[in-house]
């Protein structure tokens, strides 16, 4: 299990952030971007942001960067807990509807988050 110690900040601060020397407008459309979804919040860990987010019912967790791409692979899981980020090195769950279903019930009921 992979922990990271990081405190939750606001958008403002996370558009803010010092990773955002590097192309400021690219940072704070990707900052808009996460934080158009529900329930959107966001964590410094001092070095890097990460945001919690909820697109169609589940919870993802994502550390924000300047690039993105779209993954085949499964999900993996981890939760959030105050100030800290658990992300569990396991197997993955598939991207399917069933286990789609599953992922909304436990964001509904548990604090979860799941990643690429």
């Amino acid at each position: 299990m992979r922990t990271i110690q990081a405190k939750q900040i606001t958008k403002e601060e996370a558009i803010n952030h010092k990773r955002n020397d590097y192309n400021p407008y690219e940072w704070k459309r990707t900052i808009e971007s996460y934080a158009k979804y529900d329930e959107c919040i966001f964590f410094d860990d001092t070095e890097d942001v990460y945001a919690i987010y909820v697109p169609d019912g589940v919870r993802f967790c994502q550390k924000v960067s300047y690039s993105s791409c779209l993954s085949a692979g499964g999900l993996s899981t981890g939760c959030f807990n105050d100030n800290t980020l658990f992300f569990v090195d396991a197997g993955t769950i598939a991207k399917n509807k069933s286990n789609f279903k599953i992922l909304r019930e436990q964001t509904k009921n548990l604090p979860q988050i799941f990643y690429y």
